[in-house]
Parts: structure tokens; C-alpha cells; sequence
């Protein structure tokens, strides 16, 4: 009987949390990332996202800034169907009915320590990735340059696709949930730094 309570109670947990696994380190920037299941929107996860915590640092939508972090999120999340997580990009030109004309086509992230920067801008001839990160990940086609104004990314070929906020439109199929990343501190990463020097200095004593 207690096996089956505390069995039940795990589940509730899982359900609760939504949650894909532990966050996983990449090494790259030794930042955490976790992916989030749910009905998708967009503006409704950049508010949740910073509501998750682990490791006593609070979380945000995921910005993207090169290949190797791209594919690194796909790697530890790949889904074996098409699949579509929101990350923390959008169109500024989205955010009011009559935006300026700079704004227009202007792909910025919105979280996170790159908060406001620019990383991608569209144009007639289809748009270029901007300094200082110069990485975009597009679908062919994307972005739509339709009144889609959010960034969503697939698990199962890591490209990027515009669609509306409520992950519906301008994507192979419905956006599912959120890749949430969160960034230790210095801290912590001081921390984890000796110990790695340290379990090398063992090894390396092994064999002198």
C-alpha cells in the first residue's frame, strides 16, 4: 500500500512538473536546459518559464545563438516525429498594429542575457542573420513574413519556424511545449570548475 501511494504520488509529481527530464549542461556556456510539455503560448511561457527554478536559479525560454547550441538542444531533446518547442525569439514588428518601419521583419531575443538583441532580419530577397551571434537556423521559407510573429524550433530537425502565439500557424504541425535554459552562478560554476580539476588531478596521479 505504501509502495502504490508513493508511486502515485511520483506520478502526480511528473504530471505537475511536465517536465522532460533533469536539466541536461552543455558545456559550451555550462548553462541548463529542459524542455516543457504543454498546450503551446507563446507569451503565456515567457512568463512561465521564469517560474521554473533548479539549482536555486529561476529559468527563461531559451535563446539560440550558434550552431553548436542549437544542435546540442536537439541532441538532448530529439523527438523521433516532427515535434515544436517554443525558444525565446520573436518579430518585433508583431507587437503593435501599425509597428515602425524598423521594427518591421526585426527578430530579436526576448529573455535572458541576450535580451533585446537583434539575431535575425528579414528583407525582400528573404532576410540575413545580424551581428553579433550571425546564426539563424530557418526552415526553407521561413520566416513566412505573415502575421506570424513567434519562433519555434523542431526537436526532430533542429530548424526554426515562425508561427503564431498560439503555435498553430506557419508550422508543420501545432507547437507543443518550451525549451526552458537556465544560467548557474559564477558561484557555481567556480565550483564546479575545481571539482572537475580536482577528479583530473586524481586520474592524472594514477598514472605518474
Amino acid at each position: 500500500m505504501k509502495n502504490y501511494l508513493l508511486l502515485s504520488l511520483l506520478a502526480v509529481l511528473v504530471v505537475a512538473t511536465q517536465v522532460f527530464s533533469a536539466p541536461i549542461q552543455w558545456s559550451g556556456n555550462g548553462h541548463y536546459y529542459d524542455i516543457v510539455f504543454k498546450k503551446a503560448n507563446w507569451t503565456s511561457d515567457l512568463a512561465q518559464a521564469p517560474l521554473s527554478e533548479y539549482n536555486g536559479e529561476n529559468g527563461y525560454l531559451a535563446t539560440i545563438t550558434s550552431p553548436e547550441e542549437n544542435a546540442f538542444i536537439l541532441n538532448s531533446f530529439f523527438q523521433n516525429t516532427e515535434f515544436l518547442a517554443f525558444i525565446g525569439g520573436r518579430d518585433l514588428g508583431g507587437l503593435s498594429q501599425n509597428p515602425p518601419s524598423e521594427d518591421i521583419g526585426k527578430w530579436v531575443w526576448y529573455n535572458g542575457s541576450e535580451n533585446g538583441i537583434q539575431f535575425y532580419q528579414e528583407n525582400t530577397s528573404g532576410g540575413i542573420a545580424t551581428a553579433p551571434y550571425n546564426y539563424a537556423n530557418w526552415a526553407q521559407g521561413q520566416p513566412s513574413r505573415f502575421d506570424i510573429h513567434y519562433l519555434a524550433m523542431s526537436l526532430n530537425t533542429g530548424l526554426w519556424y515562425d508561427t503564431n502565439n498560439g503555435g498553430y500557424t506557419g508550422a508543420p504541425r501545432a507547437v507543443s511545449g518550451y525549451i526552458v535554459e537556465y544560467v548557474p552562478e559564477p558561484a557555481t560554476m567556480s565550483l564546479l570548475i575545481v571539482g572537475l580539476i580536482g577528479v583530473l588531478r586524481r586520474k592524472l596521479k594514477k598514472f605518474a
